[in-house]
């Protein structure tokens, strides 16, 4: 039983996999494997001062990512509003994407307000709104927020996989980041 050692069990799935593909170092063959094509990827904005933040949208839009993903939750409420606001001046959600990650930033009383006030700004998704561990909290906003809903940290450290399915069923969100 590997379940308490993810990184493990991947190594030897992945090996697994390799085997049955003839050992030639190329588990999942596809042209991503052979360099042929590239994942899309966001381009990650770190958390940091007002202008830090706005600095690095603009490094990455420069760079051509077409779809951001902005650490919030760190520094005030207002000043993400007016990043976001600055974003969509320039680029509308038909031309750029812009995903959300608040690493449980926000509270289950105030979470639900914001999620609202940053909808209006084209918002594709937010990860882990809230604090992980508070089911029925989060479930109350997958069901109840304009924008979807990705968990991340609730994730960690739920290897039984009969727990996770009962806490996705118990709160339903919109997505799950791997």
């Amino acid at each position: 039983d590997l379940s308490q050692y993810p990184s493990i069990a991947f190594g030897l799935e992945t090996a697994i996999y390799d085997l049955s593909n003839g050992g030639a170092r190329k588990p999942f063959p596809s042209d991503f494997t052979e360099g042929k094509v590239c994942i899309p990827i966001n381009g990650l904005i770190w958390m940091g001062s007002k202008d830090e933040m706005l600095s690095r949208i603009d490094e990455k839009i420069k760079a051509g990512f077409t779809t951001l993903k902005l650490k919030v939750g760190a520094i005030d409420f207002e000043s993400e509003l007016e990043l976001l606001k600055h974003i969509r001046t320039v680029f509308p959600p038909e031309v750029l994407t812009v995903r959300l990650d608040a690493n449980g930033g926000f509270s289950p009383e105030n979470a639900l307000d914001r999620l609202k006030k940053f909808s209006v700004y084209g918002i594709h998704s937010i990860e882990q709104p809230i604090k992980s561990g508070q089911w029925d909290a989060m479930y109350k906003l997958c069901s109840e927020s304009p924008i979807d809903i990705a968990l991340d940290e609730e994730l960690i450290g739920i290897v039984d996989p009969q727990h996770k399915k009962e806490m996705l069923e118990a709160i339903k969100p919109q997505y799950i980041i791997l």
